[in-house]
């Protein structure tokens, strides 16, 4: 069997993307722990056959970090709703709320909710949808289904209307729903037989094809049910193409609609609405082409999600069982990934992610807004410096280009650093960035830190070889590093580049990002052999050569600007219990860390006064490792008998607190060894404990000693 560790961020799971084959994959999982591309934009998730997992790491697990509903309140939902949902709905909050029109213009321009509040930027574990109903024929129905959210943009869980460029069949999982018991709904509890049909456009009873969907299910090609051919035709993104339109949840796994409104893709048209498979009909089980909302006295539908938070102890727990926990000094939640850090070292230091891009060799992802795996744009901390990076590899070898470039904020708008034509909201940046750091492993590309020379080109239109900013050199018949002729509001050629002007380099470019259609060009460094067949671009305008690699990574990071008591306290108020073979890794800084137990190792940085080492933990004997570690004085060390701390190389023990917990245990013919460096100790160190006479806490021979120094007096006369 197949087991997933879904990653945390902005999706990329399920998503409805059309291939250049004209396939649309529509189960599958973006490239955050593997580097081998089947796909453009996703990979199908399938067994490996060995009983090896496919892996995705949710950063938060690397601290240990739990999440728990913020609220326990019970949402205000129709009072029969709530008597028969109970505790289900607690911790839920309405985001959606209003009257399915009976005519479907107020649907297309999203205005008939009577409530719209999608300013949180909480994060969510589940997603509840609520339709009550009041029929002449039928009475008062109502449905709850409620299931881990598909996507985590709250804007993109209500209607799939073009605007939002949404369009998605795909499973749900955790699927829970209770109903009226007049319903042809089946109460069930977390199942993962779940599935929603949500389409801007036109659809018929036909299967997918199997090239389109991993789904997990089948249902019957001759009937409208829970699996329907959307058939759009626009040829790129399936999403933009108005038509008949669905908006379904089913439960596949017992053949259920859950709830249906169709027929709202174009103006004018009156909306199909149901709960449960519709009665009396056999061929048309999800209610599409029964176009009878005005038979309806009631309408209602609710949209909830349920906001989690991080569990806040007061001395929370971190056991790191095996490889390294590595601090971040930003109190960021999404730390650069450890194979970018492994590359550019110290400078990596104190990012933060905001957005991971698997490119695709088309811009329609851009353009459409999915082309973000992980999205924390929504993020408000301030932050002081924007990293971005760029990893490619041509098909067929064994190494990629890499590039990172960083430099001093110049916007506080995290949605303004990635491309510059999402969902419509376009923007430009044609400017000179200060104190700029980069690194790569292309030759033509020029390590520098600190510089004052680089320069943005990042815009969403089309542009000319002039000179775009004055004084920093180019050529005005050449397309490199000063381009002129931009502009933030037309969508045409694009541009997202990133240059060292001092140096008339480009660091990286990905071109051609503008328009849907556009096939997209990437390049690190002056591109050595331009097109020749157009004017001469070294900045690979006119290189569509996206579809040439296997590798195409896109990562933009924020450094987090934190208050300087903040620093180096992370795990101030939390006990970290290191397994044997396991590492704390201090980040080359200074940390105050509540506790540290266990038999690992700590490295690479400081330990900040008033932190507790008990290797093993008290009242166990174990020995913890130093690599590359100092001692801020009044750091406590709790030994028991038998305790160690292995060193490599020297330590300064001056204002280390020495407490023996178990002294009436010494034993005279015993000299216990509670520190042992590989090239010397300093430093007096305090005795908190009062020792049987005799004994005695000493450095000696690269060691920090308790022995037991006694003998005779030989007096002579």
């Amino acid at each position: 069997a197949l087991e997933i560790r879904a990653g945390q961020g902005g999706g990329g799971v399920g998503g409805y993307w059309t291939k250049s084959d004209g396939t649309r994959p529509a189960w599958g999982i973006d490239r955050l722990a593997r580097d081998t591309v089947n796909v453009e934009y996703c990979e199908f998730i399938t067994d490996p056959g060995d009983g090896s997992l496919f892996t995705v790491n949710n950063p938060y697990d690397e601290l240990g970090i739990a999440f728990e509903p913020v609220s326990t309140v019970v949402p205000t939902l129709p009072a029969d709703v709530t008597a028969g949902v109970g505790d289900l709905a607690k911790g839920f909050s309405i985001i959606y709320a209003g009257s399915i029109p009976t005519n479907s213009n107020t649907i297309l321009d999203d205005s008939f909710w009577s409530v719209k509040n999608l300013g949180s930027s909480n994060r969510f574990d589940r997603v509840a949808y609520v339709m009550a109903l009041e029929h002449p024929t039928f009475g008062r129905q109502w449905v709850w289904a409620s299931f881990e959210p598909p996507f985590t943009d709250r804007t993109k869980l209500a209607f799939p209307i073009t605007s939002k460029r949404m369009c998605f069949q795909k499973r749900v999982n955790h699927l829970t729903v209770r109903s009226s018991a007049n319903t042809n709904v089946t109460p069930v509890d977390n199942v993962d037989t779940g599935n929603i049909e949500w389409y801007p456009n036109d659809y018929n009873n036909a299967l997918p094809t199997a090239n389109a969907f991993d789904r997990g299910y089948v249902g019957d090609g001759t009937k409208y049910d829970f699996d329907d051919r959307n058939s759009g035709s626009d040829g790129t993104f399936y999403g933009n193409a108005a038509g008949y339109a669905c908006f379904q949840i089913h439960n596949f796994g017992l053949n259920q609609t859950l709830f249906a409104v169709n027929h709202f893709g174009r103006t004018d048209y009156k909306p199909c609405i149901g709960i449960g498979n519709k009665p009396g009909d056999s061929t048309n089980l999800d209610w599409t082409f029964t176009e009878n909302a005005p038979d309806y006295t009631v309408r209602e539908l609710y949209i909830l999600t349920r906001d989690v938070a991080p569990v806040v102890e007061e001395a929370p727990d971190v056991q790191v069982n095996e490889g390294t926990l590595r601090l971040v000094d930003t109190g960021g939640t999404m730390p650069v990934p450890a194979d970018i850090r492994a590359k550019v070292g110290a400078l990596a230091d104190g990012y933060d992610t905001v957005y991971y891009s698997p490119i695709s060799t088309k811009a329609a992802a851009a353009y459409n807004g999915t082309a973000y795996a992980i999205d924390n744009s929504a993020a408000t901390a301030p932050f002081d410096r924007v990293a971005y990076y760029l990893e490619i590899r041509k098909t067929g070898e064994s190494e990629s280009q890499w590039v990172w470039v960083s430099f001093n904020a110049h916007t506080q708008d995290r949605t303004k650093l990635g491309y510059p034509n999402r969902n419509g909201a376009t923007f430009m940046w044609q400017q000179k960035v200060f104190n700029m750091d980069v690194r790569a492993n292309v030759g033509t590309v020029t390590d520098v830190t600190g510089v004052d020379t680089g320069n943005l080109e990042i815009w969403p239109s089309n542009y000319g070889t002039g000179l775009g900013i004055a004084d920093i050199g180019g050529s005005s018949s050449t397309f490199d590093f000063n381009d002129n002729g931009a502009n933030s509001t037309d969508i045409g050629h694009g541009s997202f580049q990133i240059h060292n002007w001092g140096a008339q380099q480009v660091l990286f470019s990905i071109s051609h990002c503008g328009g849907s259609n556009n096939d997209i060009g990437l390049g690190i460094g002056n591109d050595p052999n331009p097109p020749a067949n157009s004017t001469t671009a070294y900045d690979y305008t006119w290189t569509y050569n996206a579809g040439s690699f296997d590798i195409r990574n896109l990562y933009v990071f924020v450094r987090p600007a934190v208050a300087p008591e903040d620093i180096g306290h992370l795990l101030a108020d939390t006990d970290v219990d290191l397994a044997a073979g396991a590492t704390l890794d201090l980040g080359d800084s200074t940390q105050t860390v509540h506790s540290v137990t266990g038999t690992g190792t700590i490295s690479n940085g400081a330990l900040d006064a008033s932190t507790v080492l008990s290797p093993a933990g008290d009242g166990t004997v174990g020995t913890l490792t130093f690599a590359d570690v100092t001692l801020v004085p009044g750091t406590h060390y709790r030994a028991d008998l038998g305790d160690r701390l292995d060193v490599t190389g020297a330590l300064d023990i001056s204002g280390l607190i020495v407490t023996v917990n178990n002294p009436e245990a010494l034993d005279r013919s015993q000299t216990y060894t509670l520190i042992q460096t590989t090239t010397g100790i300093t430093g007096v160190p305090t005795l908190a404990t009062t020792l049987p006479s005799g004994w005695k806490l000493v450095r000696r021979n690269n060691a920090l000693l308790l022995l037991s120094e006694g003998g005779s007096v030989l007096l002579l006369r």
